[in-house]
């Protein structure tokens, strides 16, 4: 990673989400940030104005609850990155894209983070593991994946205690790589989290990710993913363990941008107390992309009348040669399998636990076996297992 760390004195600072204390951030940033980012940027903070704040009814935040971020509580900034110039070529294509962002926690973390974290990640034969997760409240990191390597990136739960964390992630995968991303949330009743991933997959190349969220005071995260190379895929997989007043919204979009391409989403909540959760999932299919195949299915489990649920699964197919579902359920637990296996006598608590278990499970019998996996797992089952003792 071609960035060192810099210490600095944290402080306290209150954030109220308004542009005018958002351009105050700004500002400080510029202050002590790498000259080199500042078109960047400008181009960013320009879009941001366009864009706008979240909005009740704006589409991308539709079923979140705006008012866990009017006024955020973080530690301010404990330490920065300081890295070496930035190439201009690199600064052209970051400006240039800018213009395409469309939502705030995309925006958000590309502007306010002192300096992005690069990371070109070497060629190996074998399977190398990289971790990251939020070294500041503002992280922007850009992963560069060469071809044919064989990478594990393991996102950590947001720095515990922040309050607030915004976070981003760029992916750019070569051809005939193959990526795995376990992505984790802790569970943290007083914690808000933004998440924000690009990818770009390159020709026959492949991202498995598979995603856990045990329960924050709010947590969203947004992925945007592009199949920009012939026979590109992308598997996602995502559970919501959510108890209390716990909030996960996630929103995904898949853009099949080449032949041949392959994505399959499938996404799990189960909810108790008053928590929420909800999927937004969206894959479109160009114009003359042909040989597209994508699934999508979204599966919620209400087990509290106070619980609450929304998924909102879409297809934007533009041709007809295609291979496309999408489905989702919402509601308790079935009434004819609880009474089945306590005909076979079990209890009520044991045969709500075993059908509890078996939602959970299904979940990653259809992921991938690995040591990654099989922790995430093991993790998902003992929270499963307190919750419901």
């Amino acid at each position: 990673m071609n960035s060192k760390p810099v210490a600095t004195t944290g402080s306290t600072s209150f954030m109220a989400l308004k542009l005018e204390t958002i351009k105050a951030e700004l500002d400080a940033v510029l202050l002590k940030a790498d000259p080199s980012w500042a078109p960047v940027r400008q181009a960013y903070w320009n879009r941001l104005q366009e864009v706008g704040l979240p909005k009740a009814r704006g589409e991308a935040y539709t079923w979140v609850p705006l008012a866990l971020l009017q006024n955020v509580n973080y530690a301010d900034q404990a330490s920065q990155m300081a890295i070496p110039a930035i190439p201009k070529s690199m600064v052209q294509d970051w400006t240039a894209l800018a213009q395409g962002e469309t939502d705030f926690s995309a925006l958000l973390p590309a502007l306010l983070s002192t300096s992005p974290i690069i990371l070109d990640v070497p060629f190996l034969p074998d399977w190398q593991d990289i971790h990251f997760g939020a070294s500041n409240v503002y992280t922007h990191n850009i992963i560069n994946i060469p071809a044919d390597a064989k990478v594990r990136l393991h996102w950590a739960s947001s720095a515990p205690n922040n309050g607030f964390s915004s976070e981003r992630l760029d992916l750019v995968v070569a051809e005939g790589a193959q990526v795995e991303v376990y992505e984790q949330s802790d569970e943290n009743l007083d914690q808000v989290s933004l998440r924000h991933t690009r990818i770009q997959i390159g020709s026959k190349a492949t991202v498995s990710w598979l995603g856990l969220d045990c329960g924050l005071k709010l947590n969203r995260s947004t992925i945007d993913a592009h199949l920009a190379g012939a026979q590109a895929s992308i598997q996602f997989r995502a559970l919501s363990l959510l108890d209390s007043t716990a909030s996960s919204h996630r929103r995904l979009q898949v853009f099949h941008e080449a032949p041949d391409c392959s994505s399959d989403q499938f996404v799990r909540h189960m909810l108790l107390g008053s928590s929420q959760a909800s999927c937004a999932s969206q894959v479109e299919i160009k114009k003359n992309i042909t040989g597209s195949k994508a699934h999508q299915l979204i599966n919620s489990l209400l087990l509290s009348r106070e619980a609450k649920a929304s998924a909102k699964p879409t297809l934007l197919i533009h041709n007809d040669e295609v291979v496309a579902s999408h489905g989702t359920t919402c509601g308790d637990l079935d009434t004819t399998q609880l009474f089945y296996l306590q005909s076979r006598g079990l209890s009520a608590p044991v045969a709500r636990r075993v059908l509890v278990s078996a939602f959970v499970q299904s979940l990653f019998d259809a992921q991938a076996s690995t040591q990654a996996s099989k922790a995430i797992a093991v993790k998902a089952m003992a929270t499963l297992a307190r919750r419901f003792q």
